[in-house]
């Protein structure tokens, strides 16, 4: 390949659940297949300096137990160590959770320019005495281009698989104008319920830079659920926006890489992290092949076993050719991974 020529090296990533639940239950509902605790499935978060950067997320009970905390962390994490729990995470509305209830989170990205994550844990005591464990990750960038009027990532989301029969998906975008109205739709069907709205920063006015989150409950055995957001400007004019999403029913583990696409320059280094956030086991892994010979890798990736609910290991990509580029792709983000115990 010639000099200063774009070198390009693929990488296979293999995943498989994507899962925020902790531990494994059964709901009140027979023969219903249901997560203890579970919080929203979420796409790619948008950070902007000159919105709040402010979302929600739906976190439900799904037992015939009160539900009490008593901690809460950051387990993994791009951010500054400054940076605490307290102040990207409000769980005020979730100290107590009613039995077969529900409650909402409130997530501010910090302001930080730049692309990042964070995977945090909160932990709950049933009246039984039983301890159940929750956990997500959050992952954000600066650099989501706008879609007419919106700004959002379908990225997470365009492949998700769900180890629960219900489960909610919250959609968090960016008004990149002025509207009137914004009403979320699932199917032909207007949906109103407690998962079926839209949460803004400001409620009374839909405004240029507002942040919003679209919440929604789903079935887990539609593979294909088809949701569209309206928005209405003050003309009257409506606008739709569509949202790919597919859904696979499994209990499996779930990698997910993060600070990818790597693009590096003329010897330049990127750090990708491997994520395991689903709620089984990934074993047998190895480093991604990569088809350029501008790179190179130092791994802590193969040969090992990464636990479910945020167990990760780095690998760093490095270019050695000194007049050369090079940029290694998101060719899968999500492939189902059937290895775990």
């Amino acid at each position: 390949m010639k000099n200063n020529s774009l070198m390009l090296a693929q990488v296979f990533l293999m995943a498989g659940i994507l899962s925020s639940c902790g531990g494994a239950g059964i709901s009140s509902e027979s023969n219903i297949r249901q997560s203890s605790v579970t919080i929203s499935e979420t796409p790619l978060f948008y950070y902007k300096e000159s919105s709040s950067n402010q979302y929600y997320l739906a976190l439900t009970n799904n037992t015939d137990q009160q539900l009490s905390l008593r901690d809460s962390s950051i387990t993994n994490s791009s951010l500054a160590e400054s940076i605490e729990f307290r102040n990207i995470v409000d769980t005020t509305e979730c100290s107590e959770i009613a039995a077969n209830g529900n409650c909402r989170l409130r997530i501010k990205l910090p302001y930080i320019n730049n692309d990042g994550y964070f995977s945090f844990t909160i932990n709950y005591q049933a009246n039984d005495g039983s301890n159940i464990r929750v956990s997500k990750l959050i992952a954000y960038s600066a650099n989501i281009p706008e879609r007419g009027g919106l700004i959002y990532s379908q990225q997470f989301i365009n492949s998700t698989v769900v180890n629960s029969d219900r489960f909610t998906l919250a959609l968090p975008i960016i008004l990149d104008r002025d509207y009137s109205a914004l009403e979320l739709k699932v199917g032909n069907k207007s949906e109103r319920s407690t998962y079926n709205k839209i949460l803004c920063d400001t409620q009374d006015a839909y405004n240029k830079d507002s942040t919003c989150t679209a919440l929604v409950e789903l079935d887990g055995h539609i593979a294909d659920p088809q949701l569209s957001l309206a928005a209405i400007d003050a003309n009257g004019l409506v606008t739709s926006y569509s949202f790919v999403t597919g859904v696979s029913y499994n209990n499996l583990p779930h990698l997910v890489y993060l600070n990818a696409p790597v693009r590096l320059g003329n010897q330049g280094t990127q750090a990708v992290t491997v994520l395991n956030i689903g709620t089984r086991v990934a074993t047998n892994l190895s480093t991604p092949l990569v088809s350029s010979l501008a790179l190179t890798t130092n791994s802590q990736c193969n040969n090992v076993s990464l636990d479910p609910n945020n167990g990760k290991c780095i690998i760093e990509y490095s270019s050695i050719a000194v007049t050369a580029d090079a940029k290694l792709g998101e060719s899968y983000q999500y492939v189902e991974y059937s290895g775990g115990a």
